[in-house]
């Protein structure tokens, strides 16, 4: 890109400037500085990723009486930026690709445990239904032995104390077992309960997880046409170069206005 300012006399420059708007003059001293502190990669992500706020363009007032060579410059460097950087867009494609890739596996996982959790609970349920109805009738049976147990503690006419003793042994070693069983029947229909809770939080966080892998973008597969004109690295690296050293240029018009 020419720059005609830089080959003129300071006092013309001057002159120049005196026909700018202060705000103008403002604008075009802003983007120098940028340039001055960032690099051409860094102010593509930034113009290109880091939403509206970060658009350095937003607030570019008219280019009445800029020289031409200046208003080109600006020119220039809005459409580099807009455009972007190659390797910037290739390294975006390579992050996507990466992060679906990363949440599909764990789609796949949720998906694996939650298989697993429902074959276990199907192949279950009918023993643990068996289970249930048959801790209801040994529930039923510890309350018939301590109503029993009750019955026996009050003395009783023409109730031999040894025969009352005997009667009383056995009521508690019945008592005792139909505990004990009921206390294991219930571990096991609890421990049923708790699988088929983990199975609907499983599923909860399925549906989670889908939706966190089809809000990333689906990577465009390029067809074979467009395999055999693809850029290779290094020459999206000379194209960057390129790009930035227009950019160099157009800073360099915009200085010597300045």
């Amino acid at each position: 890109m020419a720059c005609y300012i830089s080959t003129a006399s300071p006092a013309m420059a001057a002159a120049a400037r005196e026909d700018i708007h202060p705000a103008t003059m403002a604008y075009i001293r802003h983007l120098v500085e940028v340039f001055r502190t960032t690099s051409f990669h860094d102010a593509c992500y930034d113009q290109n990723y880091m939403g509206s706020d970060a658009d350095i363009f937003r607030h570019r007032p008219g280019t009445t009486a800029v020289p031409d060579d200046v208003d080109a410059a600006l020119d220039a460097i809005e459409e580099i930026l807009r455009k972007g950087s190659p390797t910037l867009a290739a390294d975006e494609r390579l992050d996507i690709l990466y992060n679906r890739t990363l949440q599909e596996e764990t789609v796949g996982a949720v998906e694996d445990a939650v298989a697993s959790m429902e074959a276990q609970v199907a192949g279950e349920r009918d023993i643990v239904d068996a289970k249930k109805l048959r801790l209801k009738a040994v529930r039923a049976a510890v309350a018939e032995y301590r109503d029993g147990l009750a019955a026996l503690m009050t003395p009783a006419d023409g109730v031999e104390e040894q025969e009352a003793t005997a009667a009383v042994m056995s009521l508690l070693e019945r008592l005792d077992a139909a505990e004990s069983e009921a206390a294991a029947l219930a571990a096991d229909v609890d421990g049923f309960d708790g699988l088929v809770e983990q199975l609907a939080a499983a599923r909860e966080r399925l549906v989670e997880e889908k939706a966190r892998l089809d809000a990333i973008p689906v990577p465009v597969r390029r067809s074979p046409e467009r395999r055999r004109h693809r850029l290779p690295r290094c020459r999206s690296i000379q194209q960057e170069c390129s790009r930035a050293a227009r950019i160099r240029s157009s800073v360099r018009c915009m200085s010597d206005l300045i």
